[in-house]
């Protein structure tokens, strides 16, 4: 019995002995720990709602280039736009207030200009306040497109469109608002044409949905602008109005001067014709009428009707009718210029009112 006692513990401890040695030999099995899954800072942050709140505004510091030809304007400035971002709050240095990213480095809602004709170049920095408040500036030159309205030309007001809007993939979407404070005209030498007088910059929010799937915010920031006419005041307006007058002074010739009138008329009628040509390369090219237009018919109409005002003449004295032919000219002495006048009238309340 007390042989048996001891067989048995002997073979419970060979049995832990070879448990011990199989254990050794196959490593001891650690308890699997799942790893922290790394922080992917070129991710969009992680909100509630799935939405990150970004402010942006735009500061205007050049307008180089105006092309009413191609509905194109070039502009440059700095885009600003601040948002927060948890994962970039850090515990300060002494004198430390900021640090600052690259664009590879962190995330940003990658903004674009939608009507953009070519790719804008845009330097950028990145600054973060110890809270994770991000602050975005971004340097951009661009060239862009807008919608011109030339109906009074060359006395029109103009609205110079800049569409910004974030670009973003994954489930995020980008709550954008306009910073109205941020947004302005940074006057300096170089901020206005000689042509241009630049007045205002407003913002407008908007909301875009592609297909009714893919929704985004966008803002539409409008440099408002003025025309100076000067330029055209001086060499188109003035130099018709005096073409015009030249046909005119033969009103004042007597019928009998049949060679003298026409000698002025036609070389004036002409005359009209080549400055309208040579002046085409420097006026929109649009498919309705503007005010320039109308302009140019009013002095070709004038001037035509001079000159059948002096074969009217010519005519009637030839036919024997030369108290007619005077009485008539006489009459074309103020109803052509006062004609004129009440069309001028008409044009303006047309394209002004």
């Amino acid at each position: 019995m007390e042989c048996t006692r001891r067989g048995n513990i002997w073979f419970l401890i060979l049995a832990a002995v070879v448990s011990c040695a199989v254990t050794v030999r196959n490593g001891w099995a650690a308890p699997e720990v799942a790893a922290p899954k790394p922080v992917r800072l070129l991710d969009a942050p992680v909100t509630a709602d799935g939405r990150v709140p970004v402010r942006i505004g735009l500061a205007i510091t050049n307008l180089t280039e105006v092309d009413e030809a191609h509905e194109q304007f070039r502009v440059g400035g700095f885009a600003i736009a601040s948002w927060d971002d948890p994962r970039l709050t850090f515990n300060p240095r002494p004198g430390e207030k900021t640090r600052v990213y690259g664009q590879d480095q962190i995330w940003t809602p990658g903004f674009q200009l939608l009507n953009a004709a070519a790719p804008p170049t845009i330097q950028a920095t990145i600054r973060v306040s110890p809270e994770g408040h991000v602050q975005y500036a971004g340097r951009f030159v661009a060239t862009l497109s807008t919608k011109f309205g030339l109906r009074r030309f060359p006395f029109d007001y103009q609205d110079l469109q800049i569409l910004v809007s974030p670009f973003t993939s994954g489930a995020v979407r980008i709550d954008l608002k306009a910073d109205r404070q941020l947004t302005q005209l940074v006057r300096g030498p170089v901020l206005e044409l000689e042509q241009w007088r630049l007045f205002g910059i407003s913002s407008y929010e908007q909301n875009l949905s592609v297909g009714g799937i893919f929704h985004l915010d966008q803002i539409e920031f409008r440099i408002h602008a003025q025309r100076r006419p000067t330029f055209y005041i001086w060499t188109i307006i003035l130099p018709l109005s005096v073409m015009l007058l030249v046909a005119w002074s033969t009103l004042w010739i007597a019928p009998s001067h049949f060679a003298q009138q026409i000698s002025i008329t036609m070389p004036t009628f002409i005359s009209v014709i080549a400055f309208s040509y040579a002046m085409a390369f420097t006026l929109p090219r649009v498919p309705y009428l503007t005010f320039m237009n109308a302009y140019f018919l009013s002095i070709y109409l004038f001037v035509f009707l001079s000159v059948l005002e002096i074969v009217a003449i010519y005519r009637l004295r030839h036919s024997g009718k030369e108290p007619k032919a005077i009485a008539l000219h006489r009459k074309a002495r103020w109803f052509l210029p006062l004609s004129y006048l009440v069309l001028m009238g008409f044009i303006v309340l047309l394209f002004f009112t």
